[in-house]
């Protein structure tokens, strides 16, 4: 990895570990999914207003499920809500609301007895914030040269100067 200055393969594997545990990272400091994956969010029923929903950039909606007040399964029709998807690198976190005329239906009480499905990510590779990538590099790169948990001296586990790159990301 040029990053790290290596140039063979032996530890391949090793900064193939630490890139992935990188992004996991920045996704947890910033709040954003980096890559386009489909999530799921789980609650205990719907409030009044609004759902907001997590990570950032909101890309679609997949599905809205619910326990009905007996307890059997209904998949809401995309017609009874409206998505609002905000776009850009530091889009704020999308939004699933009941459509214009129409109110939530009532859930059995109980936990976990909504379900949304979404699609959240920047996209590919290609399409993250070119700052998020820098960070995440540094952030690799300080693993490799600093393997041990403690070392006099060093920096914190995510470097500095990451934290300061990701910091226009965060989720607000």
């Amino acid at each position: 990895m040029v990053q790290c200055r290596v140039t063979h393969f032996e530890e391949h594997d090793l900064l193939a570990a630490y890139a992935a545990a990188a992004e996991a990272r920045c996704e947890d400091v910033t709040g954003r999914q980096l890559l386009t994956a489909t999530l799921e969010m789980w609650g205990d029923g719907f409030s009044g207003g609004a759902i907001c929903l997590p990570r950032p950039n909101l890309q679609s909606v997949t599905s809205i499920a619910y326990l009905d007040a007996v307890g059997d399964e209904q998949v809401m029709d995309a017609s009874d809500y409206v998505v609002e998807a905000f776009a850009g690198p530091r889009a704020a976190p999308g939004r699933v609301g009941p459509a214009f005329g129409r109110s939530w239906p009532t859930t059995l009480r109980q936990a976990k007895a909504v379900r949304i499905r979404f699609v959240a990510g920047y996209g590919d590779a290609s399409a993250v914030p070119m700052s998020i990538v820098q960070g995440i590099l540094l952030t690799i790169g300080t693993w490799y040269q600093q393997r041990e948990d403690v070392v006099l001296g060093a920096v914190q586990a995510t470097p500095l100067a990451a934290s300061r790159l990701w910091r226009p990301f965060w989720v607000r």
